[in-house]
C-alpha cells in the first residue's frame, strides 16, 4: 500500500479497497485499488500535476473526471503503445505502465495491430447517456417495443446511482 494517500476518502465511492493494484507512472510505483482510474490514483497518491501548457510551461492539473480531461494523457507501455488516453477514463489493470504526456500530444505513428469490434445498428430509438434518466428512458422506450440502443462513455453504466 501507498504510504500516503491522505488525498484519498476514507469510505465509499466506486472503489474495491481490498484489492490494491499497482501502477507504474513515469517510472514511480503508486498504488490504486479496483475500480480506480489512473486520474483518481494520482490524486490519492498527491500527484497533482500531470503536466505543462503548451506555451508558457505553466503546470496543469486534473480538471474533470471523464473524457473532457484537457491535461492529463497518457501513453500506456506494453506490447502496443497506446497514446493520448485520458487518465480519467483508464481503469488500474494489474502491471499498468503508463507516462504522462506533456503539452501537445504525439499520437504513435506505428500501425495499431489490434482488431476493433464494428456492427451496424438500426435503432428506433437511441438513447446517450446510461445515468438514471437514460437507463428510464431506454427502458421505457423498450416497454413500447422499440428497438433501442443505449450509448455511454464510461466503463459502468449507472451514472451516480
Amino acid at each position: 500500500m501507498a504510504a500516503d494517500q491522505s488525498r484519498r476518502v476514507d469510505a465509499g465511492g466506486a472503489i474495491d479497497r481490498s484489492t490494491p493494484i499497482e501502477l507504474v507512472v513515469d517510472g514511480t510505483t503508486l498504488t490504486g485499488f479496483a475500480g480506480d482510474t489512473v486520474a483518481s490514483a494520482l490524486i490519492a497518491n498527491g500527484r497533482l500535476r500531470v503536466g505543462d501548457s503548451i506555451y508558457r510551461g505553466r503546470p496543469r492539473g486534473i480538471l474533470s473526471a471523464g473524457v473532457e480531461e484537457p491535461n492529463a494523457f497518457v501513453l500506456v507501455h506494453g506490447d502496443h503503445d497506446e497514446s493520448m488516453l485520458p487518465a480519467t477514463t483508464l481503469e488500474l489493470v494489474p502491471g499498468l505502465d503508463v507516462r504522462l504526456l506533456d503539452g501537445i500530444g504525439v499520437l504513435d505513428q506505428k500501425p495499431d495491430p489490434a482488431e476493433y469490434d464494428k456492427m451496424h445498428v438500426h435503432a428506433d430509438v437511441a438513447v446517450v447517456g446510461a445515468g438514471p434518466a437514460g437507463l428510464a428512458a431506454a427502458r421505457a422506450a423498450a416497454a413500447t417495443g422499440a428497438r433501442v440502443v443505449l450509448f455511454e462513455q464510461d466503463f459502468r453504466l449507472g451514472g451516480s446511482l
